[in-house]
């Protein structure tokens, strides 16, 4: 007779954090909480791993801000004609500390999503 084993269970990024947010508040330990879910304890360092990745990266905040907290911060954006008058006028973005990213025209959305995802590395 052939024994069928039940597959993984295969969880979304919002049950994910769901738990992840249980298994923080519960003061347990991995392998108390993993146990009450019936899981392997690296499955609950799995998940921590992910929700850490998928959480946006937290910008520092300017000491000199005159907005509330509750507020957003706004960074003033200056256009400069271009240098040269043959070149094309192309968007651009500026960070505070000086450097310059001209962005080519036509720049698909995903692109340019992926762009904006690492600015705040930089």
């Amino acid at each position: 007779m052939n024994s069928i084993e039940p597959s993984r269970k295969r969880r979304g990024l919002a049950e994910i954090q769901l738990l992840i947010t249980g298994f923080k508040s519960s003061g347990l330990s991995k392998t108390d909480f993993a146990a009450s879910l019936d899981v392997h304890p690296l499955s609950i360092d799995r998940w921590l791993w992910i929700t850490q990745q998928t959480q946006p990266t937290q910008l520092p905040q300017p000491t000199h801000s005159i907005a509330s907290q509750n507020s957003p911060t706004f960074v003033p954006v200056h256009r400069t004609p271009s240098a040269s008058a043959s070149s094309v006028d192309l968007p651009e973005i500026v960070a505070p500390s000086g450097w310059a990213l001209r962005l080519p025209s036509g720049l698909d959305p995903s692109t340019l999503r992926s762009i904006l995802d690492i600015l705040p590395r930089c």
